[in-house]
């Protein structure tokens, strides 16, 4: 696989075009913002149901301001690894292309994808980066107040981050037909 940079994305330059066989889909960009945000709403319920989880049967949970700052710093550092785990979940022989859009940055390719790698291929970073560190956060007892809040907070920063990704996601599992490609 072959990555490149392309940097902004703007109308001189745009997302690369290729030849989509017959059962292809395309999503649109989004009209707003909003929709990522109706994305967030079960992100937020589940993080606090995590925090409430680990505060009424794990252990008693401390922050600190200083681990909250570096938690979401850390968080905010991980959205190029974030890309790169979904760039190395394309096929091999792609080109993948990496984009700074105004939402921040995005991962296309060359290369049309199955209905179920589209899938791994959006919410592995979420997973990776986000889901399971927080499930591990909320069942691990830690004793160190910095790391806890460390954890915790760039946790549920890699999975807001990937919001845009859970999205596409359900567009994929609503709009893509079974044997379709991407």
């Amino acid at each position: 696989m072959k990555i490149k940079w392309k940097g902004k994305l703007t109308d001189a330059n745009q997302l690369s075009t290729v030849e989509l066989p017959k059962n292809a889909v395309e999503f649109c960009e989004l009209k707003s913002i909003f929709e990522y945000c109706i994305v967030g709403i079960p992100i937020v319920v589940l993080v606090i149901f995590c925090l409430y989880i680990k505060a009424h049967f794990v252990a008693r949970v401390r922050m600190n301001l200083t681990g909250k700052i570096i938690g979401v710093l850390l968080a905010f550092l991980f959205v190029g690894v974030h890309e790169l785990i979904h760039a190395i979940c394309f096929p091999p022989k792609a080109t993948v292309e990496i984009y700074l859009n105004k939402y921040g940055l995005c991962t296309t390719s060359n290369s049309p994808i199955s209905k179920k790698r589209s899938i791994i291929i959006t919410i592995l970073p979420s997973l990776v980066l986000g889901i399971i560190p927080l499930i591990l956060w909320t069942f691990i007892s830690i004793q160190n107040i910095m790391i806890s809040t460390i954890w915790y907070f760039f946790a549920i920063g890699s999975f807001g981050a990937g919001t845009a990704d859970i999205y596409t996601m359900i567009n994929i599992i609503t709009k893509m037909p079974k044997g379709s490609m991407m």
